[in-house]
Formats: C-alpha cells, sequence, structure tokens
C-alpha cells in the first residue's frame, strides 16, 4: 500500500545493463551486401556508465522516486546511460507530479545524493514541488583554506571548521541576523561532546583560554558557500531528514536482485520503460 501522507521522498539513479553494443548501426533496407542505404543504431538509448576507473557498463540510466514511508517505487524515468546524474532530475520530479499530484502537493522534502546538490536543482526542487532539496555537500573542485582564527587551523572543504587539535567543530546554530554559523568545541562542550576525543593542555589553552565548554568559533555565510544556509548539512535537523535516504537504495537492490531490473534483454528506451514498469508493478503486487 502506497502512504499518501509522505513528508519526504527520496530520488536516485541507478544503471540498467543493456543487451547492446555501443554505437552498433543496422540496415533499414533489404538490400543484399553492401549499400548506401541509411543505418540507425540498434539502440540509440545506451551509453557508457562509468562507476569508478576501473568498472564502466554498457547500460540505460534509471531515475526513481520512491517514498520513504512506503519503501515502495512511485516513478521512474529512463534516460540514456551517460547522461549527467544531476541532469535527470527536473523530468523526474515533472513526472512524479503528474503521475501523484496528491502526494506531490504534501511533499516537504526530496531527498537526494551529493551529486544533485546545485543551485539549479535546489530551484527546480522549489519550482516543481515547492519542497526543499536535501542533499548532502559536493565539494567538486572545493580545497582546504587556511585560517588565521585563533585556535583554527583552517576551514575543509566541505565547509568545516577544523581546530588546532584536527577535531572537526560541532554546528550548533546560525545566527540569521548576523549572516553567520556557530560552531562548538567537540571536546569540551556539553551538548557537543563526543566521545573518546581528547585537547592537549596546550591547544586548550592556545584556543579557548582553557574555557569549560572550549571554544566557540562563528563563520559568515559567504565564507562557506558550499553549505546550504536554509538546511545546513552539519546540522542535527540535516542528519536526521537525510538518513531516510537510504530507502531507494534498497529499493533498487531489491528490484534487480528480485525482480530482473538488473539487466534488460530488449533494446530502446520504450522496450526499458517498459521492463521497468512491470518490475515495479510486480513489487507492488508483492507488497500489497
Amino acid at each position: 500500500m502506497v502512504e499518501t501522507n509522505e513528508e519526504a521522498a527520496a530520488v536516485d539513479t541507478s544503471h540498467i545493463e543493456a543487451e547492446a553494443t555501443l554505437n552498433k548501426t543496422r540496415k533499414t533496407c533489404s538490400c543484399e551486401g553492401d549499400c548506401d542505404c541509411p543505418r540507425v543504431l540498434t539502440d540509440d538509448n545506451v551509453g557508457v556508465m562509468r562507476k569508478s576507473n576501473a568498472v564502466s557498463y554498457i547500460a540505460h540510466k534509471l531515475s526513481m522516486v520512491c517514498g520513504v514511508k512506503s519503501g515502495l517505487p512511485l516513478t521512474r524515468e529512463v534516460f540514456k546511460g551517460n547522461t549527467p546524474d544531476g541532469k535527470t532530475l527536473e523530468p523526474t520530479l515533472e513526472t512524479f507530479k503528474a503521475e501523484h499530484p496528491e502526494m506531490a502537493e504534501q511533499l516537504s522534502f526530496i531527498l537526494a545524493d551529493g551529486i544533485y546538490q546545485t543551485p539549479e536543482n535546489q530551484k527546480v526542487t522549489k519550482d516543481v514541488l515547492q519542497a526543499k532539496l536535501v542533499a548532502p555537500i559536493n565539494p567538486r573542485n572545493r580545497k582546504d583554506k587556511p585560517t588565521t582564527a585563533r585556535g583554527i587551523e583552517k576551514i575543509n572543504r566541505y565547509g568545516t571548521p577544523i581546530c588546532i587539535s584536527g577535531h572537526k567543530m560541532e554546528l550548533r546554530g546560525s545566527d540569521r541576523e548576523k549572516g553567520q554559523y556557530i560552531y562548538t568545541c567537540p571536546v569540551f562542550h556539553p551538548n557537543a561532546k563526543q566521545e573518546g576525543l581528547t585537547c592537549p593542555l596546550a591547544n586548550h589553552a592556545e584556543c579557548c583560554n582553557g574555557a569549560a565548554q572550549g571554544r566557540v568559533f562563528r563563520i559568515d555565510f559567504d565564507q562557506t558557500p558550499q553549505v546550504d544556509v536554509e538546511l545546513p548539512q552539519h546540522g542535527r535537523t540535516f542528519e536526521v531528514l537525510y538518513s531516510a535516504r537510504t530507502i531507494i537504495e534498497r529499493i533498487f537492490g531489491i528490484l534487480k536482485d528480485g525482480y530482473s531490473l538488473r539487466r534488460v534483454h530488449k533494446r530502446g528506451k520504450q522496450a526499458v520503460e517498459a521492463h521497468v514498469d512491470r518490475c515495479m508493478i510486480s513489487m507492488h503486487i508483492m507488497a500489497n
């Protein structure tokens, strides 16, 4: 049974191995032997999908939306195998809105992997569903930045302050009036203390003059643009929301291992869509 009171849905992509050869063509005529008649690709929807430097597939790309409460696939879109993941979000959400209008109106959050975290996709999610895209920081080409702030060694590529003892400072909140994030000490602050962390006495004295609750460090929003001001990725609220995203990875695993989604033996986008639909329907039937 599909939940209709979902507050959040998850979106992600996966590959479906193709029964095709990349760029292989076939004749469109009945001529015998070689001829000058036009040729077409045997499968114009496949592409090289690289999982790592050592692993790649000739595949179709599947984008899917699932409800985090129901644990069932709700919407699918099929793309050429080499389509960037970040470019699949808008058409997938548009399809979801068309197929599940009531649920789309209720959603407040779309949970997605870090590859989706761009200003364009934040805008797309808001424009299409009036929802918030919840995705971790993707540092891309950013590097750690040194800082002259007392007791702070650097701001790492994820926008987190690192103290001179090498510990990540804990985000405790933000000051919207001043446009600043507020970080506290993960060793001494009672609400941020992490088990097992220690701080040498000399560093404790240098960083915060031995203050009982440790260092409080403020940083301007514009110093870490990779952090989402509306829902900072280093905060507890984000962690709780984002923890539900893994449901879509389990759904892909179940569909591939139990419903024959790992490889498709038909060619062409329309045939792949039909195959995916059968797999999704079968999962819904078994759930009921």
